[in-house]
């Protein structure tokens, strides 16, 4: 008990007077505040001081319940709990008020650590500002090689070819360099310059490979052409746009030929049976004749550039977008309905896509072709079952009436040695009705 009365004499009167003025209202004095002791707290009799705790307490119901009391008594009680609250509020701010003035003294060296860690940040603040120029710089350096490439573009092909590149590689450093500055305010703010710069190297690149594409494809045995052909596709797997030089393939090479063939029109497919038009075969075999030897020097380019990666020009590139030609412009020879003509188109593409398949260099390929998704909705749009249907329903009315026929109309089987014999009629024209009447019968026994 001395202990607690010392450190009560301990704590200045003026800040215990300011802090009961500023919880409680009261007017601030030099006083320090009395805390009640248990002999004189006041126990209300109307009400329990757990009723204002309770999460659904509503004032105007708590005076409705207590309309049988005074309104005097009732506040003369709640004037004397208020009371014993703020003294017991005191006595908890006088226990824990010695922790509070201690707290100064445990703050002493705050200062010297704030200053030891600003030495670090003042060294990332420097790192920061150096990668800040770099990037800059780099940036600049871009933009100006991007200005040089647009005054030199009417030049060679391979000449472009090297710019390319060159300008690739300080792309893919400007990235390495954006990715390790992370969320940094003035990384946001160049942004939109990134962004140009790789849209205009993307668009010069897409140009100078659409034009290799045509050059190769022109004249396979050109040394320049090939290896200009084979830096550009370095440079599409050195930005990672590895489908975007597919996608280019497709626009300049094999959608031409594709709009160029004549046998990609629906009417050139028989209907009927027997019908002279363009077979299927005809088709097939030059699109494997532009796969296997017009497209021979770009795909061995290809394979030789996209080495290591999951893209495979010949399944990607020609495969997915012919046949999905083939779906569209042509869904009529995926119809059972005829079962002669379908016959034909399945047998032939069957021959097809083996054919097809052979023109894969590895193993890897081969399998990277036929787990294509166009490949097996390829394979699923013809239509076994119906067809299977039709010739079975086929089958079974000839069956049905070479087994009728057997039967002559007198209700008699022809034998011959062990073998049903064709049918033989028994001919009564003049035959009275009960006789048919009979034979009927015999037949429906039998």
């Amino acid at each position: 008990m001395s202990a607690d009365i010392s450190l009560r004499l301990s704590v200045p009167t003026s800040v215990n007077a300011r802090l009961a003025h500023t919880l409680f209202g009261t007017p601030a004095t030099d006083a320090p505040p009395t805390p009640a002791t248990p002999s004189l707290s006041f126990t209300p009799i109307s009400f329990d001081r757990s009723t204002f705790l309770q999460s659904d307490f509503s004032p105007e119901q708590f005076l409705a319940d207590r309309r049988h009391i005074a309104l005097d008594r009732l506040k003369s009680e709640l004037q004397h709990a208020l009371r014993d609250l703020k003294n017991e509020l005191v006595e908890l701010i006088n226990q824990d008020y010695a922790d509070f003035i201690s707290l100064s003294t445990q703050l002493v060296g705050v200062d010297k650590m704030i200053a030891d860690l600003n030495r670090p940040l003042d060294k990332i603040k420097g790192e920061v500002q150096s990668v800040r120029e770099a990037m800059t710089n780099v940036i600049s350096s871009l933009e100006a090689k991007l200005e040089k490439r647009a005054s030199i573009r009417d030049k060679k092909i391979e000449g472009d070819g090297k710019l390319i590149e060159r300008v690739a590689i300080e792309f893919n450093q400007l990235q390495f360099l954006v990715s390790r500055g992370g969320n940094l305010p003035f990384v946001a703010n160049i942004e939109w310059r990134i962004a140009r710069v790789k849209d205009t190297l993307t668009t010069n690149l897409a140009r100078a490979l659409k034009q290799s594409y045509i050059a190769v494809m022109t004249k396979p045995e050109d040394i320049a052409a090939a290896a200009s052909l084979t830096q550009f596709l370095r440079t599409y797997v050195l930005i990672d746009k590895i489908k975007e030089a597919g996608e280019v393939f497709k626009k300049a090479v094999l959608l031409p030929f594709i709009d160029k063939s004549a046998e990609f029109n629906p009417t050139s497919f028989p209907t009927v049976p027997g019908h002279k038009a363009v077979p299927l075969d005809d088709m097939y075999s030059k699109i494997l004749v532009f796969a296997r030897n017009d497209c021979a020097k770009v795909l061995e380019i290809a394979d030789i550039a996209f080495r290591g990666t999951p893209y495979n020009l010949l399944s990607d590139a020609i495969w997915e977008p012919v046949t999905t030609a083939l779906v569209k412009r042509i869904p009529s020879i995926f119809s059972p309905g005829i079962p002669e003509v379908f016959h034909k188109n399945y047998t032939a593409t069957l021959h097809f896509v083996s054919e097809f398949e052979q023109i894969c260099r590895t193993k890897k390929q081969l399998m990277e072709l036929r787990n294509q998704p166009s490949y097996i909705e390829f394979m699923k749009r013809w239509q076994l079952a119906i067809y299977f249907q039709i010739r079975f329903k086929e089958i079974a009315t000839d069956f049905e009436d070479a087994t009728a026929a057997l039967v002559d109309y007198s209700g008699n089987v022809a034998i011959d040695d062990g073998m049903i014999a064709r049918k033989r009629i028994v001919s009564q024209v003049h035959a009275p009705t009960s006789t048919v009447q009979g034979s009927y019968s015999t037949q429906a026994r039998f």
